[in-house]
């Protein structure tokens, strides 16, 4: 899922390797959810200030239980 794929983003510091061993998929994998999340979402996390307003947005939304991961 997107939502999976953005917080072990996040929690690997940002790096489409480590994010990709752990979720055992390929690199390129993370690299066309990347992707997929800019074109759908409009959220490129290469930028960081959109980044830094989403990691924030999610520990609000966790704190608040505003969905279940």
């Amino acid at each position: 899922s997107y939502m999976e794929t953005i917080r072990v983003y996040f929690d690997q510091n940002y790096s489409i390797n480590n994010t990709a061993k752990k979720l055992f998929v390929h690199y390129n994998t993370i690299l066309y959810r990347l992707s997929k999340i800019k074109s759908l979402f409009g959220i490129d996390l290469n930028n960081e200030e959109e980044r830094v307003n989403l990691y924030v947005s999610l520990r609000v939304a966790d704190t608040q239980n505003l969905w279940k991961t």
